[in-house]
This record gives C-alpha cells, structure tokens and sequence, in this order.
C-alpha cells in the first residue's frame, strides 16, 4: 500500500512539472528564456519574433503599440520587434501571441536576408529555395519538424537539407534550435 502511495504520489508530482513546463513552453522558445535569464544584462531590448495565433489586425497592431511594441510584419501572422524584458511579459499575457522567439535571423546569411526583405517590401510570397545546417546529423524526428515549418524539404545529407518554402516557412525553419544556418540556394530566383 506504501509502494502504491508513493508511486502515486511520484506520479501525480511528476505530471504536474511537465505540465508546468509545458504551459511556459507554449509561448517561450529556450533562446527567449534563456535571453530572459536573471543576471543577463538588459541592453535595451530584446529582438525578438513572434508568431501570432491568427492574422494581425488593426486591433491587435494597436494593442501592441499601446505598450510600445511597434513591429515589423514578416507575413499576416508573423513580426519582428525590438522589446524590453516588461514588454515581452506584456506579449506573453496578449491571447493572439502562439509563440515569442528571440529573432534568428542571425541564423539567415545576408543574401537570404535581403531576399526577405525584398519579398516583405513587395508583399510577395514566391516560394525561396534554400540550404539549410543542422548541429547534428537529421534524425527522422529532426525531418519531422523541419516537415512541420511547411517547408518543402526536398533532400537530407547527414547535417544539410535543400527546402523550398515561403517566408513564413523560413522563419519557422530559423526558429528550431537545431537548425545552425540557412542560406538562399543558387537555384533561387
């Protein structure tokens, strides 16, 4: 009976931690905690990413410049903005915000970042082709993911893959924490 009372217990106090974690990794990527850690120097802001549950509108846009966020659109659903730690705390309370990252586009060389830049100042959604560095050898639970950006993957050699994708996809891409780089692919228009 104790056995069974303290297997319960370990159980019980077991589910809830992962559900903990799991409620606070909803919204907050590891980068972005990490970039929130106590005893990291505030320099001002945070460059950050955020992927909204549904296409911004004149609401939400005005919700966000009310607390001094005034983000850059990358698609109807995704911006870029610099923030404050207190500003990402309001982020993260906002029911529109799915997902705040710190910004990858450290991540993107510089050819692939003025490709996005042209595509969001044009309003276009032409697909981008594009290389892609893992940190490690592509597990078939690493493909799944990088399959879930809606990425078009086309190939995988050990730590590399080819894709095809739109700039949502490319950010999606940048946001795994085993993708190391991504570069626009000759091939590209």
């Amino acid at each position: 009976m104790r056995a069974v009372t303290i297997l319960s217990l370990a159980v019980l106090i077991f589910s809830g931690c992962s559900t903990m974690g799991s409620q606070d990794g909803e919204k907050r990527t590891r980068e972005l905690r990490d970039a929130l850690a106590p005893g990291r120097a505030d320099t001002g802001g945070i460059r950050i990413v955020a992927f909204c549950t549904e296409p911004m509108n004149d609401g939400a846009s005005r919700r966000l410049e009310r607390h001094g966020i005034f983000g850059s659109p990358i698609t109807e659903s995704i911006f870029t903005a610099t923030a404050s730690r207190d500003q990402i705390e309001r982020l993260l309370a906002m029911d529109f915000i799915a997902t705040l990252d710190v910004d990858q586009e450290k991540k993107f060389d510089a050819i692939l970042r003025r490709k996005l830049d042209a595509l969001i100042r044009d309003r276009s959604d032409q697909p981008i082709s594009l290389f892609g560095k893992c940190s490690s050898e592509i597990t078939a639970a690493m493909r799944a993911r990088l399959d879930s950006t809606g990425a078009d993957i086309e190939s995988v050699i050990k730590d590399i893959f080819t894709a095809t994708c739109n700039r949502r996809a490319v950010y999606l891409l940048g946001s795994l924490e085993f993708v190391s780089s991504l570069q626009l692919s000759t091939v590209s228009n």
